[in-house]
């Protein structure tokens, strides 16, 4: 007598059972990992800028709310630009031409990220966060 060899149809539904109870506990933490990571790019580029702006500073003695003063290859004004990697939408505003204020605000599927939707930094080093809600979110940073 010859032995079946194979798996029984009990044996392959309870592998793929198993599978997508891994796959739905492991997806949304994947997604939720790479959400926090790019929150880097935000913090990255508010950085880059600031130091651009204080550049502008010590040439001009005061600041500009024109991003095309402080980013090469930029013409007329723009007071918005993009992310380094395009995951935040970046707006520069002036007090006078003592004081500046940059705003990174979450775009496209980093709107997803409810814990960390907009970065904050100004001329005085002031570092902030808002969740989705408004609300201070002080682990962003």
């Amino acid at each position: 007598m010859a032995k079946n060899r194979g798996f029984t149809m009990i044996e392959l539904l309870i592998t793929m059972a198993i599978v997508g109870l891994l796959a739905a506990i492991a997806i949304p933490t994947y997604r939720q990992s790479v959400l926090k990571s790019n929150r880097a790019d935000a913090k990255i580029t508010l950085t880059r800028l600031a130091t651009l702006e204080e550049k502008y500073y010590f040439r001009e003695n005061n600041y500009t709310a024109n991003f095309t003063d402080i980013i090469s290859g930029l013409t007329g004004t723009v007071t918005t630009t993009t992310s380094d990697k395009g995951y935040y939408s970046i707006a520069l505003t002036t007090t006078g031409t003592t004081a500046w204020t940059m705003v990174a605000t979450a775009t496209g599927n980093q709107l997803l990220d409810t814990d960390c939707k907009t970065f904050t930094l100004t001329n005085t080093g002031s570092k902030t966060a808002t969740n989705s809600s408004n609300a201070a979110n002080t682990s962003c940073w």
